[in-house]
């Protein structure tokens, strides 16, 4: 159901570094590992993201990361988001 939480993760950073935006602000990419639970399996998740400030101070992101339950399955997943 929309609205309705499916899972809750929680991890830590590996690293961030800044990419050049020819013609725009700083662009930040950070990678990530996580452990929780997602629609009741226990998953762990590993990503990268990149994200940028917009002119109009929104933000913006693109990132892909694989999520691998505890049997070994693991779809890969793509995102892309922007947040005020």
């Amino acid at each position: 159901m929309l609205g309705e939480k499916i899972g809750e993760m929680s991890g830590q950073i590996n690293s961030q570094r800044v990419l050049s935006n020819v013609g725009g602000g700083p662009k930040m990419e950070t990678s990530f590992q996580a452990n929780g639970s997602l629609l009741g399996t226990n998953v762990r998740e590993t990503g990268t993201y990149w994200t940028v400030v917009r002119p109009d101070g929104t933000l913006y992101g693109e990132g892909q990361g694989v999520t691998i339950t505890r049997t070994g399955k693991w779809p890969r997943g793509q995102a892309t988001a922007s947040a005020r």
